[in-house]
């Protein structure tokens, strides 16, 4: 954006000293090489200069604003993910009124959440979440040297379900233990 500002102020100094849009591109072109302003946009300069304007700015435009994940945008969309976490990217895009790809970089950009099973989870764990597992942890390296072998062939593992270990004795087992 530095160089584009500073194109600008050389093509108005051209257009004071009366260069012609061809003669100030092959300037702009030979000072700032591969950075350099596209023709278009020189010619484009150079005759808004020409016909009197003085800002190098640009103008504000209306419309939705180039940078729509601002601060504000990522706090209201945390607040509206923690009370629903089952939104959806879509439902989020027309409460915020901003473009998929913003929802999309907010969520998974700036607050580091991911979609599973149709919830919205973080990346990462939070302090809490991270002091629980290491409990649990501890208490199963604890129980498997007391118990070994026969405490890990109790323990099922699986994604995203919860079982419930149900091992039925069979009719000769509870006979014998009678």
């Amino acid at each position: 954006m530095e160089a584009s500002m500073e194109q600008r102020y050389k093509i108005a100094f051209c257009v004071r000293l009366q260069k012609s849009a061809s003669e100030t591109f092959g300037m702009i072109r030979e000072a700032f090489n591969d950075e350099a302003l596209a023709k278009a946009s020189v010619f484009r300069w150079h005759k808004t200069f020409k016909e009197g304007r003085q800002n190098v700015e640009d103008i504000e435009r209306e419309g939705r604003p180039s940078m729509s994940v601002t601060e504000r945008m990522i706090n209201t969309a945390v607040v509206i993910i923690k009370a629903d976490r089952r939104i959806t990217v879509r439902q989020l895009h027309a409460l915020l009124n901003i473009s998929v790809g913003s929802v999309h970089s907010i969520m998974a950009e700036h607050l580091q959440l991911k979609r599973v099973w149709a919830r919205w989870i973080p990346k990462l764990l939070t302090p809490e979440q991270i002091q629980h597992r290491m409990d649990v942890c501890t208490e199963w390296k604890e129980r498997l040297g007391q118990e070994g072998d026969s405490f890990l062939k109790r323990i099922i593992t699986a994604d995203e379900a919860w079982l419930y270990h149900y091992d039925p004795t069979v009719k000769q087992q509870r006979q014998k233990d009678d």
